[in-house]
């Protein structure tokens, strides 16, 4: 996607967010996937009277994100706060039937889709991370090398959206025979048979519009 229309559909994203939850009656918000903090900031411009929580199990998002709400983190006494830990912990950490508002805005990340090692991305190579929370020791790399068939295959079907996780599952046990896999990318797509699960051969829409065989095994 181009960045100034990715861009502008952030706004437009933004913009109905504050609309449905956004409001001077507002006293406390959640934020469950902060991300790089632009729907947070845009509440609490758009909420000048409430507290906002936010979440994200993403070290760099949070990073990123306590940059653009400085202002509310460091407001005596302060309008935000930022928390590592996944949504679905959230009970942990908030009173969550007194929030006025909670946003959880799912799924990958353009930062993680953009940023190359962080391996998400199979139009650059890059080491097979996919990890959303680089905290935990688990990486993709391990997964796929280590995961018997039996494994891999309740994992493609408990949280894929492959229909052919038998077939996926048996294609990377075949795949990683010669040589385990260890990066994403062209040139490691190029070096495997063409059954190779991490290429299914299912066509998806690449994120420039082209149909582009990778992807719908990847997502994490």
């Amino acid at each position: 996607m181009h960045a100034d229309h990715r861009h502008l559909q952030s706004q437009l994203h933004a913009t109905k967010v504050t609309q449905i939850l956004g409001g001077v009656s507002r006293r406390f918000l959640i934020d469950g996937t902060v991300g790089l903090g632009g729907h947070a900031r845009s509440l609490l411009d758009a909420s000048p009277n409430a507290f906002l929580l936010g979440i994200d199990r993403d070290q760099q998002a949070l990073r990123e994100a306590s940059g653009v709400l400085q202002p509310w983190l460091e407001q005596i006494p302060p309008r935000a706060k930022l928390v590592h830990t996944n949504y679905a912990s959230l009970r942990q950490h908030s009173e969550v039937g007194s929030a006025d508002g909670i946003l959880l805005d799912l799924g990958v990340s353009s930062l993680q889709l953009d940023t190359a090692e962080r391996g998400f991305s199979f139009n650059q190579d890059a080491a097979l991370d996919m990890r959303m929370d680089t905290s935990q020791d688990i990486t993709a790399e391990d997964l796929v090398n280590a995961c018997s068939k039996g494994e891999l295959e309740a994992i493609f079907r408990d949280y894929s959206e492959e229909p052919r996780w038998r077939r996926v599952a048996a294609a990377i046990i075949e795949a990683r025979k010669p040589w385990p896999f260890i990066a994403t990318g062209r040139d490691s797509a190029s070096q495997r048979p063409q059954s190779c699960a991490m290429w299914s051969p299912r066509p998806v829409r690449s994120r420039g519009g082209r149909m582009d065989p990778p992807g719908s095994t990847q997502r994490p």
